[in-house]
């Protein structure tokens, strides 16, 4: 490129002429060249914008956009309050978790539904009559105890549930941590099953896509108590396809100016 600057009269001319896009491609077949030359061209393209600013030129439009959008990144609806039914103890005290998971308790089916009239009662096999009047709600770590809610211990089984409304309909993400096992339906559908061993107990472990539609949504969790807790993390937000489209990110390739 050229650069001169001279001073006819009482001014300054500054002229330059340059392109900024000039080692791009060049020594591209040769690795340790083209590595050489990589800070380079950043710093022609900082020279050239510069330039252009104290010219008074305006920049392209997908940069003001990503300079004036804010990427605060995923938002999440805390699922704090839930109607809970139980507990109900499994009859078999050798029964795997798999299995009891697949144990159909009194009320399963109003659970799922998100059928929580609380006139409606239910029969355990001892006798005890249970109801859905329980709630529970989340502490400050979003933590949902089940076992201070319902006075319950190891192998304890509850089911949660609650409604979702929706503007629109959607894939969504279901983020959940659970104290021990679970198996989770959304609008009456099993979308995820933990019945296996995962480590210690956090919110945010098992990460669920599913398909929301407008309007109510019907979320409904069958939690079963491990040896040292029972209860559940949960909350509720956009795919990442639909986070990257309300942010309206540009390309990464966006210029400085047009």
């Amino acid at each position: 490129g050229v650069f001169t600057v001279r001073s006819p009269g009482k001014g300054t001319v500054l002229s330059v002429q340059l392109d900024p896009f000039a080692l791009d491609e060049r020594y591209a077949d040769t690795a340790a060249e083209y590595e050489a030359v990589q800070l380079s061209r950043v710093r022609l393209r900082q020279l050239w914008s510069r330039l252009l600013t104290q010219t008074g030129a305006t920049s392209a439009a997908d940069v003001a956009a990503r300079l004036t959008t804010l990427r605060a990144g995923a938002s999440y609806q805390t699922l704090g309050q839930w109607f809970t039914l139980g507990p109900f103890v499994p009859e078999d005290e050798k029964a795997t978790p798999e299995t009891v998971l697949d144990i159909e308790f009194p009320g399963e089916e109003a659970a799922v539904a998100g059928d929580t009239n609380p006139n409606t009662m239910y029969a355990r096999r001892d006798g005890t009559r249970l109801d859905f009047r329980t709630t529970v709600q989340a502490d400050k770590t979003e933590f949902v105890n089940l076992a201070a809610a319902l006075n319950a211990d190891n192998r304890a089984v509850a089911y949660v549930t609650r409604t979702v409304t929706r503007e629109q309909g959607g894939i969504a993400v279901l983020r959940l941590g659970v104290d021990y096992w679970m198996k989770v339906w959304v609008n009456g559908e099993v979308v995820y099953r933990m019945d296996q061993g995962h480590g210690a107990p956090k919110p945010n472990r098992h990460l669920v896509k599913v398909e929301l539609k407008q309007g109510e949504n019907v979320i409904t969790l069958k939690v079963l108590a491990g040896t040292k807790g029972f209860g559940f993390w949960a909350n509720l937000g956009e795919s990442d396809e639909d986070n990257e489209r309300a942010a309206g990110r540009p390309s990464r390739d966006a210029q400085l100016y047009d």
